[in-house]
């Protein structure tokens, strides 16, 4: 994990460590035009959405993980914000092991049957 922010309504306020993550600060996840449809779709769905690889505005590359909040407002859920964390990119491949996901995605394909219909 590079960081963990905090983004009412979509506005990245804090940050952690803020150190190397000040350029967030006030950063608009639901409008910037390379975040916003991932921000969008877990604001709309209430369900985690990761999304990368981005080059960050702190430096590197890196993957997103939005977190929707919602509080109690009355009777209905209310949007608060994000809590977001910020992957390194290279961490998070690795992490996923995604040459062995090449590897059986080669067996899968030899092990489909021929069809007319995938021919």
């Amino acid at each position: 994990m590079e960081a963990y922010e905090l983004a009412p309504n979509g506005i990245i306020e804090k940050a952690y460590p803020l150190k190397g993550n000040e350029k967030v600060i006030g950063m608009n996840t639901l409008e910037l035009p390379e975040r916003q449809k991932e921000a969008n779709i877990a604001r709309k769905s209430g369900e985690y959405t990761i999304a990368g690889p981005y080059e960050l505005k702190q430096g590197g590359t890196g993957a997103l993980l939005f977190d929707p909040i919602y509080i109690n407002d009355g009777n209905q859920k209310k949007f608060w914000g994000f809590s977001i964390l910020v992957l390194n990119w290279d961490a998070f491949l690795e992490e996923l092991e995604v040459d062995k996901l090449e590897d059986a995605l080669i067996i899968l394909k030899f092990g489909k049957r021929e069809t007319k219909e995938n021919m």
